[in-house]
């Protein structure tokens, strides 16, 4: 008998082999359906009557191999006789018959051979080849993860009672003949729900199998289930179909697992999470052993997968919080850094006076998975990778609300271990006025090229002209008036406690008619040499969006350039209205491809569209204090020029073209620097970059291809 995981590493594998021996040492389950952790006790009581397979334990019986091959049986079903083994079953058993001259039904769990301590399966489940309905139904065994896998062999040997009845005969069947056939059939089910099936003979002839006989299942290939059945030649039919006991009895089903890559992980920590505490296989619970490490960095081998960590400060004691490792072929590298949490209203306590709520993402936007901890100095501390960026909110609890304190906004990207300095606000009451007809947006900015946090009012009076807000101390605020048609109003302001030291916005009709939203600037000259009507926009360098399927949405971020900032330092940039208009391909306005509301696209249906992108100008101011201040650069700013509209192809579920462009463009004068390309798309054309003007006297470009 082999073991229940035999692991094959030679280097021609890319797998594993695990065994389903039936042994109680190989068990690996949390329990089965008696709460055992074996599988002995799965054996009935009585090999016919007993009371798993036919008294009270027939309607649950069923067995697990999880944690090794994670084969599954169901359990006895009812083929029209009733639920228990007469109507077909995969019983656990350990009986022997090695005189199966005498064995009948009522040894139906044995095999001819002497007693030992040998675990195996009895499989009771026939089809009638002469096309009568079968009496017997066993289940498929199945893959409980539901993947396909190479089942590589089996182990058969006759029952005591086939034997018998194969040798002698009985009161139902005949002895085989030399012309006789007794076959056991393996049948695999594919990923697909298509089938494939080996055979093999249990009795050809007189010959018959009276000892374990591995049989080769690979040419299965990759199934999800197996089914096991006999079937016997014509002479062992009888007029209601096969007459010869219809067992068989399997042991040692080996399984293929693709091997789990191993790799070499470094992990850098830092002076504040100094320590790994813990590393914990998030799938199997399992500690990994990580070693000690060398002036901060960790390294050791894992397989794939992801992982929680614990860190401790350099005492070994105080926990820094949690991090998710998920690590592959790609990601086998981390740097870890702490931002250490200072609230800096006098006093407060975690949990008595505010919470904290935090978010880490990548930089692709994915949430990274960490738990806040603390440092040696009582502050509260989280964990993060090398640029990441953290969200955090810092809420007062209700008490200090009641005081007037306000929730804290704070985001950062992360790249040492940078401190947190928060601060819960007061509530300062404020009012912004407009005309009649146009709308107000108040946001705050958590990060670049992301959009504005909205502040919603807590009241809209005066025939919706006046909108009242409860506003944060200290914060930066960005407005925007907008009205059809009119000309927009926006900029920045600080919110004060003291009165004196905010603005006061009142917005008129005067200011919104005070230029056309539409006027164009052509004078590079114009907004301290600021002044190019141009966008970016975030398709990609060929300007061509695939979208797989109706109901599939992009999020479209335009960005006017020059950017309109408040400072050349700091950067707090402000787009303009921008409005999105789509056509066919015979330059025809249609929506019946993609929409867009607010500059979220949406595949509304399958074909090809084009995305026109303008924006209109936009008259912007910043407030330090109460003080009005333009814009780097001025206050008016024009809308895009005609020949910078923004354009890109949307397809949706199209099929590839398999055409490739190779529009050259500036190939000399393009390098790599530390074996970086310094553009994108390189010598190939971009689609935003290589902007091809050319003049109103010309018809533009021929592109030829085959």
């Amino acid at each position: 008998m082999v073991l229940c995981l035999t692991a094959l590493f030679a280097s021609a594998q890319s797998y594993e082999v695990r065994t389903l021996t039936f042994e109680d040492a190989d068990y690996r389950g949390s329990g089965n359906v008696v709460g055992e952790k074996n599988w002995s006790s799965l054996i009935d009581d009585a090999e016919y009557n007993g009371t798993f397979l036919y008294g009270d334990g027939a309607s649950t019986y069923m067995w697990y191999d999880e944690g090794n091959t994670e084969l599954v049986w169901d359990g006895l079903e009812d083929s029209g006789m009733g639920q228990a083994f007469w109507s077909g079953g995969a019983a656990v058993s350990n009986y022997y018959e090695p005189d199966f001259s005498q064995a009948d039904y009522t040894r139906q769990l044995s095999i001819p051979l002497a007693a030992n301590t040998n675990q195996f399966l009895v499989v009771f489940n026939s089809v009638n080849l002469l096309g009568y309905p079968s009496y017997t139904n066993c289940t498929p065994f199945y893959f409980a993860d539901d993947k396909a896998r190479v089942i590589e062999s089996v182990d058969v040997i006759n029952t005591a009672y086939a034997l018998n009845s194969l040798t002698n005969g009985d009161n139902f069947a005949s002895a085989a003949t030399d012309e006789s056939q007794f076959v056991v059939h393996f049948e695999g089910t594919h990923a697909d729900g298509t089938t494939s099936e080996v055979t093999y003979l249990l009795a050809d002839g007189r010959n018959f199998v009276t000892d374990w006989t591995s049989v080769d299942l690979t040419p299965l290939g990759e199934v999800k289930s197996l089914r096991t059945y006999v079937t016997g030649s014509a002479d062992l039919e009888g007029d209601w179909g096969l007459n010869t006991p219809g067992y068989v009895a399997l042991d040692n089903i080996k399984v293929r697992f693709e091997k789990e890559a191993v790799m070499a992980v470094e992990v850098t920590m830092n002076a504040k999470s100094k320590l790994i505490k813990s590393l914990i296989n998030m799938e199997t619970d399992e500690a990994i052993e990580v070693g000690t490490p060398t002036s901060n960095k960790y390294t050791f081998s894992v397989p794939q997968g992801s992982y929680l960590l614990t860190a401790t400060a350099a005492d070994g004691e105080t926990v820094s919080g949690t991090i998710q490792l998920d690590i592959d072929a790609e990601h086998t590298t981390f740097s870890i850094y702490s931002p250490e949490i200072t609230v800096k209203n006098s006093g407060w306590v975690y949990g008595t006076d505010y919470t904290i709520d935090l978010k880490v993402t990548t930089k692709e936007g994915a949430v990274v998975n960490t738990t806040m901890g603390e440092y040696t100095s009582g502050k509260k501390m989280f964990m993060v990778f090398n640029g990441n960026t953290y969200y955090l909110d810092l809420v007062p609890t209700n008490v200090r609300k009641e005081e007037g304190y306000l929730p804290a906004s704070y985001t950062g990207t992360v790249t040492f271990n940078a401190s947190v300095n928060a601060e819960a606000p007061m509530s300062c009451p404020y009012s912004i006025t407009v005309p009649a007809g146009a709308s107000l947006f108040l946001g705050t900015k958590t990060a670049h090229f992301v959009k504005f946090k909205e502040v919603a009012p807590v009241s809209i009076t005066d025939g919706g002209t006046v909108y009242n807000f409860v506003l944060a101390d200290k914060q930066v605020y960005n407005y925007r008036v907008s009205q059809e048609g009119k000309y927009t109003q926006a900029g920045l302001f600080t919110m004060s406690v003291d009165e004196t030291m905010r603005p006061e916005l009142v917005f008129t009709d005067a200011d919104m008619s005070a230029k056309d939203p539409k006027f164009i600037d052509h004078d590079v000259t114009s907004n301290g040499k600021y002044n190019t009507g141009d966008l970016f926009l975030n398709i990609n360098a060929a300007g061509h969006l695939k979208l797989a399927a109706v109901g599939d949405t992009y999020d479209i971020l335009p960005m006017r350039t020059w950017q309109l900032i408040e400072s050349i330092t700091n950067n707090y940039f402000i787009e303009p209205d921008y409005h999105f208009t789509v056509v066919n391909l015979n330059g025809q306005e249609d929506n019946s491809v993609v929409k867009v509301e607010n500059e979220l696209l949406t595949a509304v249906g399958t074909g090809t569209a084009i995305v026109l992108v303008t924006y209109d100008a936009i008259h912007l101011n910043q407030y330090s204090s109460a003080t009005k201040k333009d814009f780097v650069g001025g206050a008016d700013w024009g809308a895009i020029w005609p020949e910078n509209t923004g354009a890109f192809v949307v397809t949706v579920g199209e099929v590839a073209t398999g055409i490739t462009p190779n529009i050259i463009i500036n190939k000399d004068y393009l390098t790599k620097v530390n074996g970086v390309d310094t553009k994108l798309s390189m010598e190939n054309l971009d689609a935003e970059f290589d902007v091809l003007y050319y003049l109103d006297t010309e018809d533009g470009f021929d592109y030829i291809f085959t």
